[in-house]
């Protein structure tokens, strides 16, 4: 599920009963909580848009399936993720989705899987969704011709295909309120990959700033990172774990707490958490009682320092669950 949603609707003042509640029907159907917005809360649905319409995501107007993709699909998919294929680059093969949700990293990992490819998420509204799934005109349609949209939004900064005309620049979106716990720590429940498992932890950290490495035999690795921080420069980070350091720490007595050390192998760290003395919470997630993550966490706009702490130490515990899950699966053959 996307916690982006969840923290887009409670930031729109929607009340943390209904958002549970619709989050909850949304599991038991299967389907994405953008979807069972759409199509069954009319007064979260006009919260959310106003919320999406103030996020810098690529969006796309007016929805036609590409119907070659769409038959890649398994049936009902579509349906249920609330998402489009509309697009394929013939230069690199990626994949353009109209989505409900584009917030979601689900409904990227699900869609890579079945079709075989990169792909990229264009927010759209329901009924343009819905116009395109049932093979109707969408009900909208262009003022003009189609005007080319660049946003530095994805790596490759490609232009972006909006049938609309641009809009003028928006201020900057203060960061969302804090998810709930019990709301984080449920996301994990649905999880299939470790990949997943890693999506769902930075997420329910969030709005601090965060990383995840993974624990590999000679070092530790970048997995993934907060929003915030570049995808690929968090792909780069390694740390020997023959040097000391606090990841070593984590690892081996199960957290750190304080300013990360100016010697070399936090310097990588350092240039994301900044050169600064400011404290950080490093949490080792284990599974099968081996370390296998390694969290390094901005602990400030989390609460005051035990709650911060208390939160991060739940989740990497939640986490180390879902990925035993995973692994204990994977042996029996699931």
């Amino acid at each position: 599920m996307s916690f982006e949603v969840v923290r887009l609707l409670l930031r729109a003042g929607a009340s943390e009963a209904q958002v549970e509640d619709a989050l909850g029907r949304a599991v038991a159907l299967g389907q994405t909580l953008a979807k069972l917005v759409g199509d069954a809360e009319p007064e979260l649905e006009q919260r959310l848009e106003r919320e999406l319409e103030r996020v810098e995501v690529p969006s796309i107007e007016l929805v036609r399936a590409e119907t070659e993709q769409l038959a890649l699909l398994p049936p009902g998919l579509a349906e249920r993720l609330g998402a489009v294929p509309v697009r394929k680059d013939g230069r690199s093969g990626r994949i353009d989705v109209a989505a409900l949700d584009p917030l979601d990293a689900h409904v990227v990992t699900e869609l890579e899987f079945h079709l075989g490819a990169k792909v990229r998420v264009l927010r759209a509204d329901p009924a343009a969704i819905g116009a395109a799934l049932a093979g109707t005109t969408p009900p909208r349609s262009p003022s003009g011709p189609p005007i080319l949209l660049v946003r530095k939004v994805v790596p490759d900064d490609e232009p972006v295909l909006q049938l609309a005309r641009p809009k003028p620049p928006r201020t900057a979106v203060p960061p969302g309120p804090l998810l709930p716990l019990e709301l984080a720590k449920a996301g994990f429940e649905q999880t299939r990959t470790p990949d997943e498992v890693v999506t769902a932890l930075i997420e329910g950290l969030a709005p601090a700033r965060s990383i995840v490495l993974a624990v590999r035999s000679t070092s530790y690795v970048g997995r993934a990172g907060s929003a915030a921080f570049e995808r690929e420069a968090v792909r780069r980070v390694e740390i020997l774990n023959s040097s000391p350091s606090v990841v070593q720490t984590a690892s081996s007595v199960g957290f750190y707490l304080g300013a990360l050390p100016h010697t070399p192998p936090h310097a990588e760290l350092r240039a994301f958490f900044g050169d600064n003395d400011d404290e950080v919470y490093v949490v080792s997630v284990s599974a099968s009682g081996h370390p296998t993550l390694v969290v390094i966490c901005d602990p400030s706009v989390l609460g005051a320092s035990l709650d911060a702490t208390r939160r991060i130490d739940a989740l990497a515990a939640v986490a180390g669950q879902a990925l035993e899950r995973i692994l204990l699966r994977r042996k029996r053959g699931g």
